[in-house]
């Protein structure tokens, strides 16, 4: 027998929700990793101090990660090591699994780093201990260009790859419902590429009601805007998928949101999406708290929805059972 091990995903509604992610298989899991937001007042990526002039926020956060097999035996990919970008830069990275075993890294068709194990021999719990120190920069781009159509996807020299994230997706189909929707916001015609894209998302942040109990890993993007609640994998997904029906660039993040927790409360990961504008680049907006996102996040990858996107995910052979728990905290460091 088999099954397919994928993170939970979750989240918390409010001003204040997640950065740093742990599913752990053990009836106490213990914390087991950190994840930290440089500022530019502390270490430098050289080692200098300062060396990092124009990062704001700093954070840190558990990361342990396990999975109950019963004797199971498997694999599984980890997508857990922050991007650099010119937004964000991961200045150290270092994953650690109990069992040990050997780690294979390669980066996938989205240029997401992938950390790639199996597990051949029979185990009851696997443990991942993901540790990072990530620095963020505000975004130097300035606003968002004003006034672009569709047709400025298709202008000379407009190199990006863009294509996979207009077309349909595993959790993201076209159907009338949502295009009609989107008509119904933006109206028949794409006048701008960003206000359009806010006004769907401010649609999807206004008319969804967040409820991590309503749907699960597995709900799509009709699904959710047909029940109108679920959690932000489910509001990314609804956005993207209005922005796609209008043929809006649209692509799914994964990530961790710095909220400013101090303390053990346990959080979870976050989702958010980005659309691209030509000429400028992918601008990120997050419709479960209805703004844009900022140096409190934090990317880990991206794709053309949650599938590609997994932060864990694999199978396994053996009983049948898995059991999984998530245990997150974020401290700012001093």
């Amino acid at each position: 027998m088999g099954g397919t091990l994928e993170k939970e995903r979750d989240g918390v509604v409010g001003d204040d929700l997640l950065v740093f992610v742990a599913v752990v298989g053990t009836e106490k899991p213990e914390v087991a990793g950190i994840i930290h937001l440089l500022d530019g007042h502390g270490p430098g990526l050289d080692g200098r101090v300062g060396g990092n002039e124009g990062a704001e926020e700093t954070g840190a956060g558990f990361f342990d990660e396990g999975f109950d097999f019963f004797d199971g035996v498997g694999g599984a990919d980890a997508r857990l090591c922050p991007v650099s970008d010119p937004l964000q830069r991961c200045a150290a990275f270092d994953l650690r699994l109990n069992p040990d075993v050997p780690v294979h890294t390669h980066h996938d068709f989205y240029l997401n780093r992938v950390d790639h194990f199996e597990l051949h021999q029979p185990h009851e719990t696997l443990e991942v201990e993901s540790t990072s120190i990530v620095e963020t920069r505000p975004d130097a781009r300035g606003l968002p260009p004003t006034g672009l159509t569709l047709d400025s996807l298709h202008a000379p020299g407009i190199n990006e790859n863009y294509f996979d994230f207009i077309a349909e997706s595993k959790f993201i189909s076209q159907n009338v419902t949502i295009w009609r929707e989107a008509v119904d916001v933006i109206g028949q015609n794409v006048s701008d590429l960003w206000a359009d894209s806010l006004r769907l998302g401010q649609h999807v942040h206004t008319m969804f009601a967040y409820d991590p109990d309503w749907t699960h890993v597995h709900t799509n993007a009709a699904e959710a805007i047909k029940d109108r609640r679920g959690v932000c994998q489910d509001y990314a997904h609804v956005m993207i998928a209005l922005c796609r029906s209008q043929g809006i660039p649209a692509r799914y993040v994964s990530g961790y949101f710095f909220n400013g927790k101090t303390g053990t409360e346990n959080e979870a990961s976050h989702a958010w999406m980005e659309v691209f504008l030509p000429g400028y680049g992918w601008k990120a907006w997050d419709p479960t708290h209805g703004r844009e996102a900022d140096t409190r996040y934090i990317k880990l990858a991206i794709g053309r929805d949650y599938d590609d996107a997994k932060p864990v995910s694999g199978r396994f052979r053996g009983k049948g059972r898995q059991h999984m728990e998530v245990h997150v905290q974020i401290r700012q460091t001093d």
